[in-house]
């Protein structure tokens, strides 16, 4: 199955408002969240083991709820 001329477009445009906000979600109530990539640890291991360096939104794991 092939996607449609319409299909194409709608998909682009959605991108486009995407790309627009840039590390922002508009949260309901017109909050906006930003999500921010930042190195952190976590517990990934059995207890008694090492911290994981880890790469989070917030730095942390998991990461801030986003709901859409």
């Amino acid at each position: 199955m092939h996607p449609s001329r319409r299909d194409f477009i709608a998909g682009l445009a959605g991108a486009a408002a995407v790309g627009a906000l840039p590390g922002a979600a508009r949260a309901a109530g017109g909050k906006t969240a930003v999500l921010e990539a930042r190195p952190g640890t976590a517990r990934l291991a059995p207890p008694g083991a090492a911290e994981t360096p880890i790469w989070g939104y917030g730095g942390r794991t998991p990461g801030p709820e986003i709901r859409v």
